[in-house]
């Protein structure tokens, strides 16, 4: 049988399956079709893709300033937190925000408990051991945990970091069948039609967000909220953090949002941010968010209006078979001609003409980790990028890549960044 949540949860999904708009090619057009235009549709993304990247179109984003992907960590960090003062503060804070966020990874990790992080040759008698043995933090200092998620309630801990003086919120990420149903409650919601019930949080947010996660956002701040605020009053000096991987990362930030005027000098760190609302609204626009977002995590460009602007542009190219046909054609070679280039990069814009559906991004600002994430000697970059470098969903053989997502690469990686002293020659 399932709860009341579960069963509310069952019947939105299916409110939204009847009303999404997505087309379902799968059953309109023959596999042959499909099969040609998702290749067609690849090779243009591709060609695009190569295009922007090109060190022309790179530099005159710069020139233009409107691409942020030159901008320094240190000043996505500088409007986060007020830590450190210092006229050098390129080669200061940038070094003590990638520090923060390997530390902090730690944490987002450890919400997953023994689970998924068994080491070898060892294994941890209960959670609140294996919490212990991850973060350092003795059995004292764990303030609140639960372990057992709900729909819309996820998977918590709450400790106090004595040698940080924080207190630290880590949400988990999907590991359930409910968790799985918060995640496909995807359409955006206005936050205060969903904050009736706590007038304090529905004043200080005027914000659109993922719904699931803006509910599972509320359950968590009705579990721990006044614990929180409890533990902030007996210790004045401390500030709260909150951290989360995946659909955690997602709730974190929306919980950031409806708490940000409630808890002063808070900060959010979300890794592998899926996507959590709309452009130019709360929780996308809030700057004491930090999200990490790895190159190729599938989640970083995946709502539902992703999957509708893919299935109206897949429509197109299954219908108009000499577009389709002529897009193969021209792209079969390597060397294109600078007149088919021309023809390809038209054809693609006039594609995105059709991809109008509003999109969810990762919230706040987005660090985005390039290089070989999977290695160890190669350079890794981290640099700011604007919401806009997630606009579209990219069609490709490990878009689905979910080796890309999990946890302990996100924490691993970080750690590299620490110890590669080469990595301000990364380009």
């Amino acid at each position: 049988m399932l709860s009341s949540e579960s069963y509310r949860a069952v019947k939105n999904i299916q409110s939204i399956l009847k009303d999404s708009g997505v087309v379902d090619i799968f059953s309109q057009y023959p596999t042959k079709d499909i099969a040609f235009s998702v290749l067609a549709l690849s090779r243009l993304q591709r060609i695009q893709n190569s295009a922007d990247n090109s060190p022309k179109a790179t530099a005159d984003k710069r020139n233009s300033h409107e691409d942020l992907d030159t901008t320094t960590v240190a000043e996505a960090y500088n409007s986060a937190t007020s830590l450190i003062n210092s006229d050098n503060i390129d080669d200061i804070v940038d070094k003590k925000l990638i520090h923060d966020l390997a530390y902090y990874a730690i944490f987002a990790n450890a919400a997953y408990s023994w689970t998924l992080g068994l080491l070898p040759g060892r294994f941890h008698w209960g959670k609140f051991a294996a919490l212990s043995r991850k973060t350092g933090v003795l059995r004292h200092n764990i303030i609140a945990a639960n372990w057992k998620a709900e729909t819309y309630l996820p998977a918590f801990f709450l400790v106090r970091d004595v040698k940080r003086q924080k207190l630290i919120l880590s949400i988990r990420g999907t590991l359930s069948v409910e968790d799985i149903l918060t995640d496909l409650c995807c359409t955006a919601e206005d936050v205060s039609t969903l904050t009736q019930d706590s007038a304090e949080e529905s004043k200080t947010c005027e914000s659109r967000a993922h719904r699931g996660m803006v509910a599972a956002a509320l359950g968590v701040s009705k579990g721990v909220g006044d614990l929180i605020a409890s533990e902030l009053a007996s210790n004045p000096h401390y500030n709260l953090i909150i951290v989360g991987h995946s659909l955690g990362g997602g709730i974190a930030a929306v919980l950031g949002t409806l708490w940000q005027d409630v808890f002063p000098g808070l900060v959010v760190y979300s890794y592998g941010c899926p996507c959590v609302g709309p452009l130019n609204v709360q929780p996308t626009t809030n700057k004491s968010i930090v999200s990490v977002v790895g190159e190729g995590d599938p989640f970083s460009c995946l709502s539902l209006g992703h999957l509708l602007d893919i299935s109206s542009a897949l429509s197109v190219l299954c219908e108009d078979h000499d577009l389709r046909n002529d897009i193969l054609t021209r792209t079969q070679s390597e060397n294109i001609s600078d007149k088919d280039m021309q023809w390809l990069m038209e054809k693609m814009e006039a594609l995105q003409m059709t991809m109008t559906a509003e999109k969810h991004y990762p919230a706040g600002r987005i660090l985005y980790m390039r290089g070989n994430l999977f290695g160890r000697n190669e350079c890794v970059t981290l640099k700011v990028v604007p919401q806009s470098t997630f606009k579209y969903l990219n069609l490709h053989h490990r878009m689905f890549d979910l080796s890309r997502h999990i946890p302990h690469r996100y924490e691993g990686v970080l750690r590299r960044l620490i110890s590669n002293t080469r990595r301000n020659n990364c380009k």
